[in-house]
């Protein structure tokens, strides 16, 4: 599960140049809840994490010339307790406390659930089992377990505060 290369960047410039760097196999990691559940299932096998909860630009919540901006790091929490977006965006406070559980929340950041991968029942179990049955179109395989298809993959996307960041714009 142990990542072979761990990075703490400090400024958004640094992450940028550590992602080029390992552009071929690196993931974000913030709140962790879906990428180090991924990885200890072995969905996840990136040789690079890049941690970057050490960027402080990158948790407030502000307004900037008319629009509410929102750093990657900011938890569903956060902008489920925000008076701001409380005021002027309830749907996405609805949204953000649609997520998983408290504790959930309170970890899980706005950026990872923009970034989540699509999930599967199928594909979302440990590389022991996904072996067991055969892998997936997602993992190597040839068929979609979901639907038997050999053409597509039908995971879906689950990130609940997508759309409500759509239609706010």
């Amino acid at each position: 599960m142990g990542a072979q290369n761990y990075f703490t960047p400090k400024t958004v410039l640094e992450a940028l140049a550590l992602a080029e760097k390992h552009a071929e196999s690196f993931s974000w990691l913030a709140g962790g809840t879906d990428v180090m559940v991924n990885r200890q299932q072995e969905n996840n096998t990136q040789a690079c994490l890049i941690d970057i909860t050490q960027i402080s630009n990158l948790n407030t919540i502000s307004k900037k010339e008319g629009f509410i901006e929102i750093g990657a790091l900011v938890t569903l929490s956060a902008i489920s307790k925000n008076p701001m977006i409380q005021e002027h965006f309830p749907v996405l406070v609805q949204a953000a406390k649609s997520v998983g559980s408290p504790l959930i929340r309170n970890s899980a950041t706005i950026g990872g659930n923009l970034l989540c991968e699509n999930r599967c029942l199928f594909y979302n179990q440990s590389a022991f089992w996904r072996d067991a049955v055969n892998f997936c179109l997602k993992c190597g395989g040839d068929t979609c377990l979901a639907t038997g298809g050999k053409k597509a993959c039908f995971s879906q996307f689950v990130s609940d505060t997508v759309p409500p960041l759509i239609c706010l714009q």
